[in-house]
């Protein structure tokens, strides 16, 4: 009894960690271009650029031909929603879905962001400096409303003018993580609704499509009968 409490304990306090882990995706920008690795807890696992050395991925595996039996066989018609369908599934979805946003970008972290843009000054400066004055105004006026919807602790965004540049460009890195127990707590809110709603609308269209074709081969009898005689 003890071992299975004791299994019970460490089973609970490892759903616990793995709730409360972060996973997201971490960018760093260089002049040779983006490195992008996805980012659980305290790895680091770089998915782009492919890393020298990698493996090759593996062709697609070519299609088996279909025999002539299953070319042949009739398929029923695929089952569609219509408008009504839609408007329905809106109306169970939708509130699903904006508690989803609300708890997804609350659980939001981004932590480290620091960037540095320069812009290029060979063309004309002026409108250069004048680009630049600008984003930077639209910095300074999108960071709090960010700030108040994510986790956003200690941003650096830096904007200048480089006249010896060829074209801006844009350096840093750019960590966005999120709590794995918050994000199955708002995927649920949007999925559970809406598999419900998928059900029981197959269901309803199944049994609408078997009467219509019922309906179909009465007619179809009585046309035949009727022909005959």
């Amino acid at each position: 009894m003890k071992i299975v409490l004791g299994i019970l304990i460490a089973l609970a306090v490892l759903i616990c960690l793995l709730l409360l882990l972060r996973i997201g995706v971490s960018v760093l920008l260089e002049e040779s271009g983006p490195i992008v690795r996805v980012a659980a807890g305290p790895l680091r696992i770089r998915v782009f650029p492919r890393a020298e050395g990698a493996p090759p991925a593996h062709g697609k595996k070519k299609k088996k031909p279909k025999k002539k039996e299953d070319a042949e066989k009739k398929k029923k018609p695929a089952l569609r929603p219509g408008i009504p369908d839609l408007i329905e599934a809106a109306k169970q979805i939708l509130p699903g879905v904006f508690r989803m946003i609300g708890r997804f970008f609350k659980s939001i972290r981004i932590d480290p962001m620091m960037l540095s843009i320069a812009f290029s000054g060979l063309s004309d400066p002026a409108d250069t400096a004048l680009l630049c004055g600008r984003v930077q105004e639209l910095i300074w006026t999108l960071c709090p409303l960010l700030e108040k919807a994510v986790d956003l602790p200690d941003p650096h965004i830096h904007t200048g003018i480089d006249f010896l540049a060829e074209k801006p460009l844009i350096t840093g890195r750019v960590d966005v993580t999120a709590r794995v127990g918050a994000l199955l707590g708002a995927a649920l809110c949007a999925l559970v609704p809406a598999i419900k709603w998928y059900l029981a609308w197959r269901r309803r269209a199944k049994r609408e499509q078997k009467a219509a074709l019922q309906n179909e081969k009465k007619q179809k009898t009585a046309a035949d009968t009727q022909a005959a005689a």
